[in-house]
């Protein structure tokens, strides 16, 4: 038995056992059960959504994006939709969520080729990005994850990308099936990054990225990866699941999901892609990652047998919920909300719902309900990103404490019993706190195969406010790095940087990107000392400019020495720099001089730091002292660099730094090292004084000549370059040497120094130093050691001869061989680590095209220098850690921009349908074999052939790219094309004429029907051919005629040199043409810029074009695109924008061509001669001439200013601290501009106070990272109308938009309108990034310049010559319209005339009927086909039995309508009085006669009566208050109180005035007539005031009383209601009569009018409808007579050149007769000025020169005085004047803001008033780029010009004539060239990097006469050279992203091997030409993959007759080795 010891003994083993078991049981729950970190997320969803911002935006703003099917994609749109769910192959639905950017991609930084980009499936693309989107996001370097293990996980559905390419292109094939297999996403994503986790893909539909996670979270649990990227993507290709679904009924008809909702009527397919990056939380904790949110728990299951395969299971459902929560370890009651699966149908939607209340609603209470929330209901069913996409959004809530809404699901389904109240629908926003736990979220995903999965998610902490940056050391300087794929994502990438500079500072910045972004091939390196400094670089580098502070360069592989230079280079002071900044450089510097000080006299850190001029310091140019300081200072950079990272791969020293490179390589200990250096230096230092040294510009040979015979004396003591040799020995032969030297013509330089080194003067030294140097240990370098004694690396055992130091003491320095041979040892990268710099010249001249960069610089800061050296080194490839090298300056890191991916368009289209072959011979025809058309057919017995063809846009996706004044459009080389095949089938060779007849728009969703039909031959064998289209069941319309033949081709260009010898290049980049195209409303898309280069030679042009031929033998958009230059040449004439008209002698290609050179020369008028040739300049194809027309419809190159909406980001804002005096410490300051109004005092109070504080906070240090917010209020115009109390304002932002300009990231400008909601977004507004916002009722708008106007702006029917303002019935003001009135042109009747209106009133009657408030049958007229009106013109023709009226008379009256052209009865109209413009005359009629007819016809008022008017200031009402006073009545008058100023001014006392908007008037009893327009109350209260025998005369239309009831209620009053038509046309006739005697007589005048142009008119109703107007409304009609050549112009500053011109252009293009040029001083006897005047004068222009300075308003006063004395009167304005005074914002004063102010501000000012009753037709200002854009160092300018366009504003929106030409630069040239005539070369360069080039003479005209003609209150009038880079932000609308080529043209033929190897490789990848492949990049990481390498290898061995072997891109690793091996091979043939 077992002893009590024994039992003891084993129970304690026993216990132990089990608690060992328990422990380990419980650490593999725990491991099995531990948190998951999300620590980064990145994605892509509709409605633009590109970042998790970006949809937590989109959820919290309640934004739809489900839109429109896309139209790229190659669907056949208008058959695809059906309404019928049974139509078969059709959709129901034609909506859904789209990524309408899915086929765009950026391949470079993937190492892909365009055309294997071309064959990747979009999904696996957008997964590329988003992946690396993922880790930027993260923090984590991509590169940096290279080896590691991380998993991927995603989900895809979808592989029919490639299957719609059947059979595949040839150029494809190989490429497809790998590119769209959903296997290779996963492992895609793994290769590319090189992640060695496991790689899976996961396809269980729609529940697939929600399952791939769940997988994720697995693998990191069992250790089966470090982290893992997981997610999904969906992109549909086809639209075969729309067609799927709609079978089944299971769509939402509109594509919206609604779910939960009773309204629920199936799915909305959509389209997403999502990638979380996830980590064990123990992980991300201990890396320091930011943890966005944690998974605590998932499950998976299927739904089993349910009902069947597709439908879910509830019970499942449930049983998911429950294994998800006890994964998690948490109970369902702490679970707060689910985002749910949530698809809306029917069926899914109810049995979700009862899961969640059997599960999460049974734990919860209804006071406490769980929340329910969908983001398919924003989005639709994103379907394999679906759990993704909602997980993104709940880490968002989580992290805002927000829940955001669920559309569409305000009444939720009853097929769910919701009445527990414990799950409820999120109908709006809740706030989400944390209730006594954390936040938490449940996430659901539900997949059509039964496969489910749920996921618990749980809120962190959040993270402590973080500290305050610490003050940076030294000097401050931050290096900002940045790299790209690609040089020109440079740009884009610090574009995108400004934002974060601007709110987070430079040094949180320079520390983000040094750490947490990775190191691409394109660098460039910013180095700041200031948030300023580092703006203008960032702004540089966007703009491609080169600066001090800015290093680009390109990363190779090469390998980095470092030089150690030698005695001469030390000074007082070295280092003390980097030992104050950093420690380990002390620290090193320290240990240095502890080895070396015990063999000095003194300490060596007191002479190195010595103060410079002390006797300490003069040590230093001792040689005991110099040499060991060089020492310690060389080996401390030394270390200090090898502690950030920066390692040499070799060393190299000059002379005495040999000593420093033998010891940093490891071959000397410091001990042995420091004994030698001070031995060195003592005994050389004791050698005699005297010898020489002198460099000669001579190679080594030469130099040794020169001293042959005397060397005994002499020596060559250092070889430093090719052409640098140091002689060095006794003074007196050197001088001999060097005397003949010289004599030859040599150059020579004499060194000053101590002892003649290197010559046999040292030689006494050397005993000692070999003394010395037998104490050495000497070991093998660690680090190649190239002697500067051999020249070669240091053998091993090199250095143990003690007599090694003695021969590098007396020999030669051979610095030149040592260089080379460091070359040939790899090294590109050549650092200098001394401490001046002195050695970085010699060493570039010894290895040219190396990158040669000292660490140190005499007299610069050293800190600074030795970053500037390290950013040299990073941008060509040297590793470096920045983290060491910044991680002392105690920044945080910060959030940054992702990587500026530089997408284009990489789709492969589908062949198109056209019928095919089977369907073409099925229908006996003959396959057509053209892209365009389907089939051909014989006409029996004719000769003649039918061709018939179908074109969608769907199928052709291409023609979206040619958009004409907004319109796709057929090109008209696609008529060409056709006409060429359809030559072609009938055996011709030429098309020898075609001309094109009618556009032929290209609908998104109809089908275009062809028909071609060829004539049978004429007796010269000729052929007419015509060119026929249609809509389905519309008309056959002829689009193209001509004639087929055979003429012969004339001689051809000589294409085989190019470019052409002796061309110059267009000046001008293909972005910037496409620009000034896109300005001309050709706006080109991706498939159509094919323009590569241009050159012009003479009057020729030449162009070379690339473009894929897709089947068609001349692509039609590659022969549009050599066409495009000719907008340059001005060949179309002055407007400048040609398109095709004739084509005469075309012989087009017969075989396939994909690239062209082209030459365009000139072949009459407005025509040009083609011809083109293919790459080797053999001719393929011309054409004799092509005649050109002007664009129809073409844009008119203006821009407009505009606002849009601006998302506000939800959540806490950063708070600005407010400022209304001295600026407090703050980073945000919030300036509130108090002063207001429209005065130029207001002017000057609102801009002194600020400028002021700008130059405070710009110029004092404590505010270099402040920014100020610039409050305004109604500044701006954000509705189209200027409030005249923001008109100070307005000058505000154009001086803060030039400072913004001046210092970018500093100043915010933000406008509000008093409303207490757009205050209450103010700070959540200004974190939006935005420089400019304006608020209006809590919206946010941003400003921008667009093309086109608002569309309240009118626009006539096209083609249409008749047509009629269109009023009646249109419910509001904006749905007024412009509408074809065919009746205008009918014949007309006995008595009509017909007259061109050039004017016609408005009258509250129209605003009543547009309004529907009174019905047309009210009106007579208003109820006939032209509505009705009045208006003034000229007769143009009459009618039988009309005499008294005949052509070209000036008339006004009633007219049946108001249009171009109108018609009336002869009698109802009369002349106008002379002297009247039209719009005066058209404001008389209606006015006049109805309160003629109502006072003198009804009333019978008579002289001694009383007469009440209501609403006097109005037209009828000021009419019948000059009329009742004339006919001796006591007038009294009623209007609003802000008019009484009115009606005082027309003679009425105060007590006659009364209030119209109260019953004030009733004072005014025992009245005779009132004359009413008012209702309700008021018209009781009127009745009430008249006598007996009283009349009451009611106009109104609304609110007509009976006069009977009148009659009784108040006896004695007669009651009338009456219309201005009512007498009928005779005594309308003689009312005119009479009233036209008064006028004459001048005892009635014209009323007050306000103008609109008719394009305008909602403005001008709701003007009256609101009843702002004084007098009358008019609408203009000016025609082509847009100036009125009648009355004068004046034009201020018309001694100027501008005013000039302007002039000029006035008189002899528009006719204008008489101009007024005012100046301040009368032009100069002889000068420019007088000399156009007087050759004005001599055209029979009357020209009077004036003297006046407009801004004085009493000089302006006596001016126009005297005008008018002397007859002249004024029709238009024109404001030219401008004064320039230039300065940046350190040097504005107050008195240079006041000399340009005054000819801005107070002389328009001034203008405004003296002419407000001048009835003018125009009043144009000319103001400038300055105050829209901003221009630095014209902040008072900029501020003056704005304020101009604030005044035209205002103008307009007061009914006067006003438009602000916002004028770009003019071309000037010298002292008369105006404000462009200062600027010298670089100012306009600098101008065009801006986007902005100088307008001609010619330009300038046309933009004048187009701002006239459209006549916007304000027309930005300029020429652009915009790029893909915005240059500024109200720009960016316009500009468009690159274009990808997606095949090469072939090859062509090169002089050099190299040329050979770049040109094949760009044709495999599918790049456009050689010059896209880098000699130097090697073939594995420029997208060759395994079948591109073959390929490659064959056109190699084609090219140049040599067989490569398989492995040859790793023999030979880049083009340049290949080339050199290729070029060996050549030389051994040919030995």
């Amino acid at each position: 038995m077992a002893t009590e010891e024994e039992l003891r003994k084993y129970l304690r083993i026993a216990v132990g056992d089990a608690q060992e078991y328990r422990r380990r049981l419980r650490e593999a729950e725990e491991r099995d059960r531990q948190p998951i970190a999300i620590v980064g997320m990145a994605c892509r969803y509709p409605g633009g959504v590109t970042s998790p911002e970006d949809l937590w935006r989109l959820v919290a703003d309640g934004v739809d994006a489900v839109g429109p099917f896309p139209g790229d994609r190659g669907w056949d749109l208008t058959a695809l939709y059906d309404p019928d769910p049974d139509a078969a192959g059709t959709s129901y639905a034609r909506a859904g969520g789209f990524l309408h950017d899915a086929a765009d991609f950026d391949p470079e930084p993937f190492g892909i080729s365009p055309r294997e980009a071309h064959a990747i499936d979009p999904q696996q693309r957008l997964l590329l990005e988003i992946a690396w989107e993922t880790f930027e996001r993260a923090g984590i370097p991509p590169e940096s994850l290279r080896g590691s293990r991380t998993g991927v996980f995603v989900g895809v559905m979808y592989d029919d990308y490639a299957s719609r390419l059947t059979p595949a292109p040839a150029a494809y094939e190989g490429y497809l099936s790998a590119g769209s297999a959903g296997s290779v996403a996963s492992g895609r994503l793994a290769y590319t990054f090189d992640l060695k986790g496991p790689a899976v893909t996961v396809d269980t539909a729609c529940s697939s990225s929600l399952v791939a996670l769940h997988l994720a979270v697995q693998a990191l649990r069992r250790g089966e990866c470090r982290r893992a990227l997981a997610g999904g993507v969906t992109v549909m290709a086809t639209p075969t699941s729309f067609i799927e679904f709609s079978r089944q009924r299971g769509l939402s008809a509109d594509g919206r999901c609604r779910a939960f909702a009773e309204s629920a009527d199936g799915t909305g397919w959509a389209e997403g892609a999502g990638l979380l990056l996830v980590e064990r939380l123990s992980d991300a904790v201990r890396e320091g990652h930011e943890v966005l949110a944690v998974i605590r728990g998932s499950a998976v299951n299927h739904d089993g047998a349910s009902n069947g395969l597709t439908a879910p299971s509830g019970t499942a459902q449930a049983q998911l919920i429950e294994r998800a929560l006890a994964d998690a370890g948490v109970p369902a009651a702490e679970v707060d909300v689910v985002e749910a699966h949530g698809t809306g149908t029917r069926l899914g939607d109810p049995v979700e719902a009862r899961a969640l209340i059997a599960t999460y609603g049974r734990a919860h209470t209804a006071d406490r309900p769980v929340r329910l929330g969908t983001l398919k209901s924003n989005i639709g069913h994103t379907q394999a990103a679906a759990g993704v996409g909602g997980v993104i959004k709940m880490v968002e809530a989580l992290r805002r404490g927000v829940l955001p809404a669920t559309l569409h699901a305000d009444r939720p389904t009853s097929h769910v019993d919701w009445s527990a109240g414990t799950v409820t629908l999120l109908t709006e926003p809740v706030p989400w706190p944390a209730a006594g736990h954390p936040r938490r979220a449940g996430v659901s995903s539900f997949g059509i195969s039964g496969t489910n999965a749920h996921l618990i998610l749980e809120a962190v902490p959040p993270a402590a406010p973080a500290a305050p940056d610490p003050p940076e050391p030294g000097a401050g300087v931050v290096p900002l790095l940045l790299s790209a794929a690609g040089a020109d994502a440079l740009g884009a990438q610090a574009q995108r940087l400004l934002g974060p500079l601007a709110s987070a500072g430079l040094a949180p910045l320079g520390l983000s990107l040094a750490t947490a972004r990775g190191f691409l091939r394109h660098r460039a390196v910013v180095l700041a000392a200031d948030p300023g400094e580092a703006a203008a670089g960032l702004r540089a580098l966007t703009a491609g400019e080169s600066t001090p502070q800015v290093f680009r360069g390109v990363a190779d592989e090469g390998r980095t020495a470092f030089l150690f230079a030698g005695q001469g280079s030390q000074r007082p002071g070295m280092g003390e720099g980097l030992y104050r900044a950093y420690p380990a450089y002390a620290a090193a510097f320290d240990a240095v001089c502890a080895a070396i000080d015990p063999h000095l006299t003194r300490p060596l850190r007191d002479v190195v730091f010595a103060a410079e001029g002390s006797a300490e310091a003069a040590l230093l140019r001792r040689t005991e002292w110099a040499q060991p300081a060089l020492f310690a200072a060389e080996v401390a950079l030394f270390r200090l660099l090898e502690s950030w990272g920066v390692r040499a791969d070799a060393v190299l020293g000059h002379s005495a730094g040999a000593l420093a490179a033998a010891h940093v390589s490891g071959a000397l200990p410091l001990a042995g090292a420091a004994e030698l250096v001070a031995a060195r230096g003592r005994v050389m230092g004791r050698l005699p004084a005297g010898g020489a040294m002198v460099v000669v510009n001579v190679a080594e040979p030469q130099a040794a000549a020169l001293i042959a015979g005397y060397e005994a004396h002499l020596s060559v003591a250092a070889v430093n370059g090719p052409e640098s040799t140091v002689l060095s020995g006794e003074r007196l032969a050197l001088a001999i040497v060097v005397a003949a030297f010289q004599s030859d013509g040599g150059k020579a330089t004499w060194l000053r120094v101590s002892h003649a080194f290197h010559s046999p003067l040292i030689e006494p030294a050397l005993a000692g130093l070999r003394d010395a140097a037998t104490r050495l240990d000497p070991a093998e370098p660690g680090i190649t050691l190239v002697s500067d004694l051999t020249g070669k690396a240091v053998e091993p055992g090199g250095l143990t001869d003690p007599d090694h130091w003695a021969r590098h003491a007396r020999g030669t320095t051979r610095f030149l061989d040592g260089m080379r041979h460091l070359a040939e040892l790899g090294c590109t990268r050549f650092l200098e680590v001394g401490p001046g710099g002195d050695l970085a010249a010699p060493a570039a001249a010894c290895v040219p095209g190396s990158t040669v960069v000292a660490a140190l610089r005499a007299d610069r800061p050293e800190p600074a220098t030795l970053l500037g050296a390290l950013a040299r080194l990073h941008v060509v490839g040297q590793p470096i850690d920045w983290a060491g090298a910044l991680g002392a300056r105690g920044a945080r890191r910060i959030p940054l921009p992702t990587y500026a991916f530089r997408r284009s368009r990489f789709w492969l289209d589908p062949p198109a349908p056209a019928g095919g072959h089977d369907a073409a011979r099925a229908a006996g025809c003959t396959p057509a074999g053209h892209p365009l058309l389907s089939a051909v057919a014989e006409i029996p017995a004719t000769g003649a052939l039918l061709l018939t063809g179908r074109l969608t846009a769907g199928d052709h996706p291409w023609l979206a790219g040619h958009r004409v004044a907004g319109t796709v459009l057929l090109p008209g080389t696609a008529w060409l094309s056709i006409a060429g095949h359809a030559a072609r089938a009938a055996g011709c060779t030429t098309v020898e004429e075609l001309i094109l007849e009618n556009p032929l728009p290209v609908p998104e969703d109809a089908e275009i029907q062809l028909r071609v039909f060829v004539d049978a031959p004429d007796d010269s064998g000729r052929r007419a051919v015509t060119v026929h289209a249609r809509r389905e069941a519309h008309e056959w319309v002829r689009h193209a005629h001509g004639i087929l033949g055979d003429e012969p081709a004339g001689p051809v260009a000589d294409l085989t040199a190019w470019p052409p010898p002796d061309a110059e290049a267009v000046p001008l980049t293909p972005d910037h043409l496409y620009a000034q195209l896109a300005a001309r409303g050709l706006d080109y898309g991706p498939d159509f810029r094919a323009v590569r280069a241009m050159w012009r030679r003479g009057p020729d042009t030449y162009v070379e074009v690339t473009r894929p031929h897709d089947g068609h033998l001349l692509h039609p958009a590659l022969l549009d695109a050599a066409l495009h230059p000719l907008v340059l040449t001005g060949v179309a004439g002055a407007d400048g924008t040609p398109v095709p008209h004739t084509w005469s002698g075309v012989h087009l290609p017969d075989t396939a061509v994909s690239a062209l050179r082209v030459r365009l020369a000139p072949a009459g008028t407005r025509a040009v001669s083609i011809d083109m040739a293919d790459t080797d300049g053999k001719p393929v194809a011309s054409i004799r001439s092509l005649a050109l027309r002007p664009m129809p419809g073409a844009r008119d190159g203006l821009l407009v200013p505009s606002w849009t909406p601006l998302a506000i980001p939800p959540g806490p804002a950063d708070r600005w601290t407010e400022a209304d005096g001295p600026p407090p410490q703050a980073d945000r300051i919030l300036y509130t501009c108090d002063v207001r109004g429209d005065d130029a005092a207001a002017v000057r109070a609102a801009l002194h106070p600020l400028l002021s504080l700008a130059q405070t906070l710009t110029s004092d240090d404590r505010f270099a990272g402040t920014r100020l917010a610039v409050l305004t209020r109604e500044a701006v115009a954000v509705d189209g109308e200027q409030r005249p109390a923001g008109l100070a304002h307005r000058a505000v932002w154009g001086f803060v938009r030039a400072l913004q300009a001046e210092h970018p990231g500093r100043f915010v400008l933000a406008d509000e309108d008093g409303e207490p909601a757009s205050r209450r977004v103010l700070e959540a507004a200004l974190a939006t990034g935005e420089p400019q916002i304006a608020l209006r009722a809590g919206v946010a708008y941003r400003p921008v310049l667009v093309h086109d106007e608002p569309a309240t702006v009118l626009t006539p029917p096209a083609g249409e010559p008749h047509w009629r303002l269109d009023f009646v019935g249109r419910k509001t003001f904006d749905g007024l319209a412009l509408a074809p009135w065919p009746e205008a042109g009918a014949a007309l009747g006995p008595g009509q005339i017909r007259v061109r209106m050039r004017a016609a009133g408005v009258n509250f009657r129209d605003v009543l009927l547009t309004l529907g408030v009174i019905a047309p049958s009210v009106d007579a007229d208003a109820a006939g086909p032209g509505q009705g009106g009045e208006g003034a013109g000229v007769v143009i023709e009459t009618g039988p039995g009309v005499t008294a009226w005949r052509a070209g008379d000036r008339v006004m009256g009633l007219f049946a309508g108001v249009g171009p052209v109108s018609v009336t009865d002869h009698r109802l109209v009369c002349r106008i009085p002379g002297g009247w413009s039209f719009e005066q005359a058209a404001a008389v009629p209606v006015a006049y006669l109805t309160a003629y007819h109502g006072l003198v016809d009804i009333a019978g008022l008579s002289a001694g009566e009383s007469v009440l008017v209501h609403a006097a200031t109005g037209g009828v009402g000021t009419a019948a208050l000059a009329l009742a006073r004339h006919l001796g009545a006591d007038v009294y008058a009623t209007a609003s109180p802000a008019k009484w100023d009115v009606l005082r001014a027309a003679g009425l006392p105060d007590d006659h005035i009364a209030s119209s908007r109260t019953l004030d008037f009733v004072r005014f009893e025992g009245v005779d007539v009132v004359l009413n327009s008012l209702a309700g109350e008021f018209i009781d209260a009127s009745l009430g005031l008249l006598r007996g025998g009283g009349r009451f005369l009611e106009m109104g239309k609304t609110a007509r009383l009976d006069p009977a009831a009148v009659a009784a209620a108040h006896p004695g009053v007669i009651y009338r209601a009456y219309d201005v038509r009512d007498p009928g046309p005779d005594r309308i006739r003689d009312m005119l009569a009479g009233l036209l005697d008064l006028f004459d007589r001048g005892i009635l005048a014209p009323p007050p009018i306000a103008t609109w142009d008719i394009r305008r008119a909602p403005g001008a109703f709701r003007h009256l409808g609101e009843a702002r107007h004084i007098g009358k409304v008019v609408l203009t009609l000016t025609g082509d007579e847009v100036w009125d050549t009648t009355r004068a112009v004046l034009i201020v500053g018309g001694h100027g050149r501008l005013g000039r011109l302007a002039a000029r252009h006035l008189a002899t293009a528009h006719g204008v007769q008489r101009l007024v040029l005012m100046g301040r001083h009368l032009p100069e006897p002889g000068s420019a000025a007088a000399r156009d005047i007087a050759d004005l004068a001599a055209g029979g222009t009357d020209v009077r020169s004036v003297a006046c300075d407009v801004a004085d308003p009493g000089a302006l006063a006596a001016a126009l005085d005297g005008l008018g004395s002397d007859g002249i009167r004024l029709g238009g304005i024109v404001h030219a004047a401008g004064v320039l005074d230039d300065g940046v914002l350190a040097a504005l004063t107050p008195e240079r803001l006041e000399r340009v102010l005054r000819p801005k501000v107070d002389a328009a000012l001034n203008l405004h008033a003296a002419t407000r009753g001048m009835d003018l037709r125009r009043f144009v200002v000319f103001s400038s780029l300055a105050g829209t854009l901003g221009t630095a160092g014209q902040a008072g300018y900029a501020a003056g010009n704005a304020f101009l366009d604030g005044l035209m504003e205002l103008r307009r929106a007061q009914g006067q004539p006003g438009t602000s030409i916002v004028w770009g630069l003019w071309r000037g040239d010298g002292a008369d060239g105006g404000m462009g005539g200062a600027l010298t070369g670089a100012d306009i360069a600098r101008m065009a990097r801006t986007g902005v080039v100088a307008l001609s003479d010619e330009q300038g005209l046309e933009l004048l006469d187009a701002a006239i003609r459209r006549d916007p209150p304000t027309a930005v009038a300029a020429a652009w050279a915009l790029g893909d880079v915005a240059p500024s932000p109200m720009l960016r609308d316009l500009v468009r992203p690159r274009a990808a080529e997606p095949e090469p043209p072939s090859g062509t033929p090169a002089d050099t091997l190299i040329d050979v190897v770049r040109r094949e490789t760009a044709v495999v990848l599918g790049h456009p030409s050689g010059l896209a492949v880098e000699p130097h990049t090697p073939f594995d990481r420029i997208g060759l993959d395994s079948l591109a390498v073959v390929e490659l290898r064959n056109r190699i061995a084609a090219a140049t007759g040599t067989r490569l072997p398989a492995t040859f891109i790793y023999d030979w690793p880049t083009p340049a080795h290949l080339a050199d091996h290729l070029g060996r091979l050549a030389q051994e043939a040919t030995c």
